[in-house]
């Protein structure tokens, strides 16, 4: 819902031109709002993790995001909501205001990784949801609220410290530090098209019930390439026995050598594309 002064088509449009670079869920749901609006050329655009996003749009300076970024000094904010702030030429025209809902397939994740792993929650937002999400993940979660990008690096940091191999999935560039530390990061994206902080994997959202099957089938990928060695190592010890045994020609000799990679990849290759359509993943 947005509160403020009456949006013209054309401010919709500047503002829905900036945001629509942003991968964070606030930027991703006003994009959504103002589906529909011409997109315009961006000049000049950069984003702040933690703060919002700005840019040059048809000559107009636009920046959205927290009451700070924008420059509004006298915040009385319901806790239980978010606040986009949104300050064209310097003149803040109001705000976008969302409340907050648990992403769909997280329940259902959750239930299916929890006792194989113990789980966290690194979230920038207020802890009015604190009852909720612990609902959701169990009482024996870490549940860290109005966490900083740099508090989340740090607390990804301190667990792989103590020895622990760390999963971080985030949905934003407020996560990019994190996934960056992280043993594995993994980066969640709305649309294929949308930046994506630098990260080991790519998750599309609406898959993230999936990511059970994605682990799992990680490690037959390791079980896949393991055999494949140990099927290119025996080629290779059987032709090379045969061959210093003078038992074959040069010609069959240069036809079996290059036979061994194309049989290792068809093997890897059928092998994964097996254990994925058997888990539902293709």
């Amino acid at each position: 819902d947005f509160v403020g002064d009456a949006l013209t088509d054309e401010h919709k449009s500047i503002i829905r031109s900036v945001v629509r670079h942003s991968t964070h869920p606030s930027s991703v749901a006003i994009a959504q709002v103002l589906a529909g609006v011409k997109d315009m050329p961006v000049t000049d655009f950069v984003e702040e993790p933690g703060r919002g996003v700005a840019g040059r749009v048809d000559g107009h300076a636009v920046r959205v995001g927290s009451h700070e970024w924008v420059g509004v000094t006298d915040v009385r904010q319901d806790i239980r909501t978010a606040r986009s702030y949104v300050a064209i030429d310097d003149r803040v025209v109001g705000y976008y205001q969302m409340n907050n809902v648990i992403r769909d397939g997280l329940p259902e994740l959750v239930d299916r990784l929890r006792g194989g792993y113990r789980l966290s929650l690194l979230s920038g937002d207020r802890d009015a949801d604190y009852e909720r999400m612990r609902r959701v993940l169990g009482t024996e979660a870490d549940l860290r609220f109005e966490q900083s990008p740099q508090d989340k690096l740090a607390a990804i940091q301190s667990q792989e410290e103590a020895g622990e191999r760390v999963l971080m999935i985030g949905d934003g560039l407020n996560d990019a530090g994190a996934l960056k530390v992280a043993t594995v990061g993994v980066s969640m994206l709305e649309d294929g098209a949308s930046f994506s902080p630098a990260s080991d994997g790519i998750l599309r959202a609406g898959r993230l019930a999936r990511m059970k099957e994605f682990l799992g089938m990680s490690r037959e990928a390791l079980t896949i390439i393991k055999i494949s060695f140990a099927l290119s190592f025996l080629y290779n010890l059987i032709g090379l026995t045969v061959a210093v045994q003078g038992l074959l020609s040069p010609l069959i000799a240069a036809v079996l050598m290059p036979a061994s990679s194309v049989s290792v990849v068809l093997f890897a290759t059928l092998a994964a594309t097996y254990r994925a359509r058997r888990r539902g993943l293709v």
